[in-house]
């Protein structure tokens, strides 16, 4: 007896999602389809759900299968790696129900570069029902390597999505965790003669973030729910909701290299499209930011001061108040955000998100918890023209948590305030739904050169990774372009073009070049002027070559101009002939900024090109380049 078996097919007809019936069971699996012939990506996995008053795992049959629908909608983005995006895809949806009769779709969409699915339970009803398990699995191939970071052990400020990714384990070592609980997304893998990332997307209040489990009989990876611990123990680790309800989708995107995955947009493709009919006040930009280089100074009014002239003398349009401001030795908020709109330049204050679930002591804390109390706090700093708020330590993925995001992003549009959330999860398309989300943390990033021995050494092979990885699923505020050495810990392995050249490298609607401003004003001018006038916000980006934790360029247009930027993670040199032929037709200008001979030193040169010239650079061991082509 034949399984009946459904599928839908990208418009390309290259790629495909199978759901098949068996024996009371479903399963999906992914195909490519090459020459007519058909390669398994994902091989037969479980799907399915279970509430805690019935199951929708087994004993299920088949009631109604949907026409392929042909989704073509062109949108465009405030931030991201292209601003406007065309969401291309062939969607079909397959009705089941259990031996209760009650229902459960299964929705699956193809795309020319990756396939998703969600779970619908269509039927209306007003009680509320709990989810315990999502059996959602991923059987990988066996030979290959993968990279992704340990989903953290509960402590004070985590999870938070800042543990190390790998460097490139077998695919056969997923259950090397040792006392990591599981594995984060996203979830890159490389296997012959694919690559392939999986992520979810477009969660909101009626989920919790997933990660991944092993499962040890199957050898596969699953859904896996946040940790009981976390949130000092509050709320559910599962989920609750009312009908219908449909779950965030599990995401895979493939390429035959990662250019396809790095340039992809699928993740914004399947969120929620934009809630806000204004959005005029959202201003992308560079931040000035004093924490870095002294962790002490957000309490000190007179060198806040000193960041917003800085800010100023940039041309940057933000400098950023960081945790303990209202510890003010002098002076106010009130009379900094006055100096500021003197200068004009608008200031960013941070939050620490606070409740029952957070017993970190950094201030101010519980103004972002309670509503009423943090819609107060927000009309205040409307009243004071302040931009925006950086709210941090989330510190889990429970339900309750990913409520108070979206809450604190509804709120922060009514008063017109931009966000930035640190300690926080992962991004996962909500700043398509919420345009004023510019950046979220949710990884480790420069802060660790100031309390982490160990990161310096390891912080140039991670940076690449970062790249394949983290920075492909949304905006990633690693706060980069730090020269100089933090007191007491060990120096940077990296060279200081290496450090510029990740304002390309790394994607984010708000760009935090964390060193002082001490440093940046020791610099050559050619590097100042560079900072000064480095987008934030990207018109398109090409991948042009790379390995993780080895090496990548980038290219990343805003208007007519090119940004091409290359990081080097090895600690040999690497050469490199760059094919421009995705330049017009016509004669640029080019300023070239790249490795010097000693680690904090740079070389420039300038220059004219075209499209038919082939570009040779030499990055240092560690080191970095950037072209500005105009």
């Amino acid at each position: 007896m034949i399984n009946p078996r459904w599928q839908v097919t990208s418009p390309d007809k290259h790629l495909s999602i199978q759901v098949e019936l068996r024996d009371g069971k479903l399963t999906y699996s992914i195909s490519h389809y090459k020459d007519g012939e058909a390669q398994t990506l994902i091989s037969d996995s479980n799907l399915g759900i279970r509430r805690a008053d019935q199951s929708f795992y087994e004993d299920l049959t088949f009631l109604s299968e949907g026409e392929t629908v042909c989704i073509d909608e062109r949108y465009s983005m405030l931030i991201g790696k292209q601003r406007s995006l065309r969401n291309h895809c062939h969607e079909k949806r397959i009705t089941f129900q259990n031996q209760r009769g009650s229902k459960i779709q299964i929705i699956l969409r193809a795309y020319t570069d990756g396939v998703a699915f969600s779970y619908v339970f269509p039927e209306g009803d007003q009680a509320v029902y709990k989810i315990t398990e999502e059996l959602t699995s991923f059987t990988l191939p066996r030979e290959g390597k993968f990279w992704s970071q340990p989903y953290d052990i509960v402590y004070e400020a985590g999870p938070a999505y800042e543990t190390l990714y790998t460097r490139g384990k077998e695919l056969d070592q997923t259950a090397d965790l040792g006392k990591y609980p599981g594995w984060s997304f996203p979830f890159l893998m490389q296997t012959e003669p694919y690559w392939l990332l999986i992520t979810e997307a477009d969660l909101d209040e009626r989920y919790f973030g997933a990660h991944l489990k092993l499962d040890q009989q199957k050898g596969s990876l699953q859904i896996a729910h946040p940790l009981t611990e976390e949130a000092q123990g509050i709320g559910d680790s599962y989920a609750v909701s009312n009908l219908p309800w449909r779950s965030p989708w599990r995401v895979f995107i493939f390429g035959s290299s990662p250019k396809t995955i790095i340039e992809s947009s699928l993740v914004v493709h399947l969120s929620a499209p934009n809630k806000l009919e204004d959005t005029s006040w959202i201003k992308p930009g560079t931040v000035s930011w004093s924490w870095w280089s002294d962790h002490d100074s957000s309490q000190d009014f007179q060198k806040l001061k000193s960041y917003i002239d800085f800010s100023a003398e940039m041309g940057w349009g933000y400098s950023l108040v960081d945790a303990n401001w209202n510890l003010f030795k002098m002076g106010s908020l009130q009379e900094l955000a006055a100096y500021a709109e003197s200068k004009d330049v608008g200031l960013f204050v941070w939050y620490n998100s606070g409740g029952l679930n957070n017993i970190v002591s950094e201030q101010p804390r519980d103004r972002m918890f309670d509503r009423q109390i943090r819609r107060a706090e927000m009309a205040k700093l409307r009243a004071l023209d302040i931009k925006g708020i950086k709210v941090d330590f989330f510190i889990s993925d429970k339900q309750i948590i990913i409520q108070k995001y979206l809450d604190i992003l509804r709120d922060a549009a009514d008063f017109q305030l931009m966000v930035n959330f640190h300690g926080c999860t992962l991004p996962r398309g909500w700043s398509h739904t919420y345009p004023h989300l510019m950046t979220m943390e949710s990884v480790r990033g420069a802060e660790s050169l100031t309390f982490d021995d160990a990161y310096a050494a390891v912080t140039p092979w991670h940076n690449v990774v970062l790249a394949f990885t983290r920075n492909v699923v949304g905006p990633m505020d690693y706060t980069p372009v730090t020269f100089s050495d933090p007191k007491g810990f060990p120096p940077h392995l990296t060279t200081n073009a290496h450090e510029l050249a990740l304002s390309v490298i790394f994607e984010s609607g708000l760009l935090h070049p964390a060193d002082s401003h001490h440093s940046y004003r020791a610099q050559p001018d050619y590097v100042r002027e560079f900072l000064r006038n480095v987008p934030t916000v990207w018109d398109d980006t090409l991948f042009l070559g790379g390995y993780p934790a080895k090496y990548i360029v980038l290219a990343r247009r805003f208007e007519e101009d090119w940004y091409i930027a290359g990081i080097n993670g090895q600690k040999k040199g690497q050469a490199l002939v760059l094919d421009l032929s995705f330049l017009s037709d016509m004669t640029y200008d080019y300023d070239f900024i790249h490795d010097g001979r000693q680690r904090d030193e740079f070389q420039f040169q300038s220059g004219t090109i075209t499209k038919l010239d082939r570009l040779q650079v030499n990055m240092a061991g560690y080191g970095g380049f950037l072209f500005h082509v105009r």
